[in-house]
């Protein structure tokens, strides 16, 4: 046992070693690198290294500094978080790069440019969102399992800028005409410059999309191509990266928000998992005969049980509860159904290849990694556990009779409690994280009670 474990490390080293010997050979005319990894908010965090440092870093790692966990999404600082410590001198995390990550960045002006993203180690790991999911991968690797996943992300591309949307009140911000009509032929030829680029630009960073297309409501929707389950976090980190900075190129503002007002459409990413054969990947989802197949019941079980206690992972601000009060297709009950919108958990039985469940809870605004790690880690301790779900919801799925699991938790504050009082969060994802997350989520929640919203105004300048 002690000779095979040691073949195997050595076959993982030797391959890691293959690839830092391709990418340094790769850098070519490169006069930097970005490496980095992703806050809890899933925004990439990185600083440009010279050329002459990747081999040591991509060997070694290098410091990255934990302050990257210290504020929130406005960029201020939380003042109740352990990382806004400066009695403590914000000390530096370990980032240990992964070399499966290089990709190049086709963004960049001067030359073409490569980010390499990686996790945090030591003390810092059960903090890091790409850890956390690495861990969660391990586990269900265990279980001889591996999970194909793919995410259907939507955005809203505004004709606006940074400046603009900071002195608009949210009913005024005003979609680029090209976004305004669900599959039309015509706004996406308009919209073919944006649209070009953004294809040319995720091809050039190995960021596969299947489909890009305007949605209702003026969303413009990129359906990510199916890989296993920490790539597919890494695309659609990478996905925003690029859609993000292209539309300030070309005058525009793409937003990932969950809910921007009353007259624009609810923004969703919509979660894609299969769960394959570690020994041989066959599809273990497939319905034969019509017949659920047991690890199909019982992952979704596992979601039906755990997703409650791991809501805030899935919806983590207060804006993405927003999402959950329109009258559109967004699921308000904790169900599964066959090829049903209606519901939280779409299960699809096409044939084989295609078989999956469309996790349709998450808002645009999710962390990729973390909402990953809790769909992962849920439908894992249905599998063990052979919990057995609800019975499918047929019809709409939010009636009152329609078979349902425990409540979902539709505010901030209601997940919150959920996730503090979830023993099965602390086991999976550590009490110091469970424990800090919640914290700045706290932190939203203060805010937000101070501040005063234009709704306020319109309803109480003249009223009062």
């Amino acid at each position: 046992m002690r000779t095979l474990r040691s073949a195997r490390v050595n076959s993982v080293a030797s391959e890691i070693e293959a690839r830092i010997s391709a990418i340094l050979k790769d850098v070519g005319r490169l006069t930097h690198v970005s490496i980095g990894c992703v806050d809890w908010n899933g925004r990439l965090r990185t600083k440009q290294l010279a050329v002459g440092q990747l081999e040591k870093a991509l060997c070694e790692g290098t410091a990255i500094t934990s302050a990257i966990f210290a504020t929130d999404t406005a960029e201020q600082p939380i003042e109740t978080g352990r990382f806004h410590d400066p009695a403590n001198g914000y000390p530096d995390a370990w980032l240990q790069l992964d070399s499966s990550s290089a990709r190049r960045d086709p963004l960049m002006d001067s030359a073409p440019g490569m980010v390499i993203l990686g996790q945090l180690d030591g003390e810092f790991a059960q903090y890091c969102p790409r850890a956390i999911l690495a861990r969660e991968v391990a586990r269900l690797a265990a279980l001889d399992l591996r999970a194909r996943c793919a995410f259907e992300v939507e955005c809203h591309v505004l004709d606006e800028s940074s400046a603009t949307m900071a002195h608009k009140i949210p009913i005024d911000l005003t979609t680029r005409a090209e976004f305004t009509r669900m599959y039309s032929c015509v706004d996406q030829a308009l919209a073919d410059r944006l649209l070009n680029a953004i294809r040319e630009a995720t091809v050039g960073m190995g960021v596969t999309i299947g489909t890009l297309h305007t949605e209702i409501g003026g969303l413009l929707e990129a359906g990510l191509a199916p890989t296993l389950a920490l790539r597919s976090a890494d695309d659609l980190t990478l996905y925003k990266y690029l859609v993000k900075t292209i539309a300030r190129q070309q005058q525009s503002f793409a937003t990932f928000m969950a809910k921007l007002s009353d007259a624009h459409e609810a923004a969703g990413a919509h979660l894609n998992i299969s769960l394959r054969s570690g020994a041989n990947g066959q599809p273990l989802f497939h319905c034969e005969g019509g017949t659920n197949p047991p690890v199909l019941r019982h992952f979704i079980g596992g979601l039906q049980r755990y997703v409650p206690e791991l809501f805030v992972l899935l919806a983590p601000y207060i804006n993405s509860y927003k999402r959950f009060g329109t009258a559109s297709f967004v699921p308000r009950t904790n169900s599964w159904g066959l090829d049903n919108k209606t519901a939280a958990y779409r299960v699809v039985t096409t044939n084989a290849e295609l078989a999956r469940i469309e996790v349709r809870v998450p808002g645009a605004d999710v962390n990729p990694y973390l909402a990953l790690a809790a769909i992962v880690a849920a439908g894992r301790q249905g599998v063990a556990l052979a919990l057995e779900p609800s019975a499918p919801a047929r019809g709409n799925a939010s009636d009152s009779d329609a078979p349902r699991g425990a409540p979902l938790p539709l505010t901030l504050a209601a997940a919150l409690e959920g996730w503090r009082n979830s023993a099965f969060a602390r086991a999976t994802f550590g009490a110091p994280f469970v424990a800090e997350f919640a914290a700045s989520r706290d932190w939203q929640l203060t805010q937000f009670a101070r501040a005063v919203t234009d709704w306020e105004v319109r309803q109480f300048a003249e009223g009062v």
